[in-house]
């Protein structure tokens, strides 16, 4: 879903809803009227604030995204380090399992050839 749609959804669903509170409002339209003068300068405040509390948010959620990308990239480049190590470290053992391997091998067709 993009902005535009959702402003668009939202303004239109903002409308109707107030339009709907004006038809079925028990007060009068002399009355509506003037509560809605007396409140206007109110709801235009809070629209102000929930505008600033959005941007807050954006902002934070922006700020939020790059530091998870700078850690993960961050341990992402450890895991690596961390695994070419290892495979070095593991290297000698890995040709000494290799000779053991071709001993035990060896032995058992020696014994298997005994038996025979």
């Amino acid at each position: 879903m993009n902005k535009k749609s959702f402003m668009l959804g939202l303004l239109i669903g903002g409308i109707s809803a107030g339009v709907a509170a004006l038809l079925s409002a028990p007060a009068s339209g002399k009355e509506s009227r003037t509560f809605i003068k007396e409140n206007t300068h109110i709801w235009k405040q809070q629209l102000f604030e929930l505008a600033h509390d959005l941007e807050k948010i954006k902002t934070s959620i922006s700020a939020l995204t790059k530091e998870g990308k700078d850690t993960l990239s961050s341990f992402i480049k450890d895991v690596k380090i961390l695994l070419e190590t290892w495979q070095i470290e593991m290297k000698p053992h890995e040709e000494q399992l290799k000779n053991e391997l071709h001993s035990i091998q060896k032995t058992i067709q020696e014994l298997e050839s005994s038996l025979k």
